[in-house]
């Protein structure tokens, strides 16, 4: 019974933190002008991004000590810009409370990144800027920051990763 409760509570506090980043996503479309920022600040990263549409963008980055290759996407929507990388899909979390517990003390211990799961239950890294006061040094440093996080998670958390099948 205490386990259930537990899970209830650590499930509870999961959707609670990706329901805002649902709502930030719906907000708006991409405006032209932040959509050719964004476009003239990602060469600036020193990668080199693969543009989808107008207002996607992804890079593959190799982690540093877990040697996994990560999609890092950059996009923009109305007034923000959204950073992230999915760190493992749905299939492999496991659904215990120990490690949503574990997943949802990344959110503490780890600066400036959301850590959390999105629309399709896939876990995930993200930083949400504001388009307004992004410029090539900020956005460098979310980059950086989304890329060692989920580098950071996937590490701490790939023992208890169910296989794929």
């Amino acid at each position: 019974m205490k386990k259930s409760v537990c899970f209830l509570i650590v499930l509870a506090l999961a959707l609670v933190i990706a329901a805002p980043a649902k709502a930030q996503n719906d907000s708006s479309a991409p405006t032209p002008e932040n959509m050719a920022k964004l476009a003239s600040l990602l060469p600036t990263t020193g990668y080199v991004f693969k543009q989808h549409n107008s207002s996607v963008w992804s890079v593959d980055v190799q982690g540093k000590t877990s040697q996994k290759t990560f999609r890092l996407i950059v996009s923009t929507g109305g007034d923000a810009a959204v950073i992230f990388i999915t760190v493992t899909p749905k299939a492999t979390l496991p659904a215990t409370p120990d490690f949503l517990q574990k997943l949802l003390r990344f959110n503490h211990s780890l600066d400036q990144v959301k850590v959390g799961l999105d629309r399709d239950d896939d876990l995930s890294v993200r930083v949400d800027a504001r388009m307004r006061i992004l410029d090539e040094a900020e956005l460098t440093a979310i980059i950086h920051q989304v890329i060692n996080s989920s580098d950071e998670i996937y590490k701490q958390i790939s023992p208890y990763l169910l296989p794929q099948n």
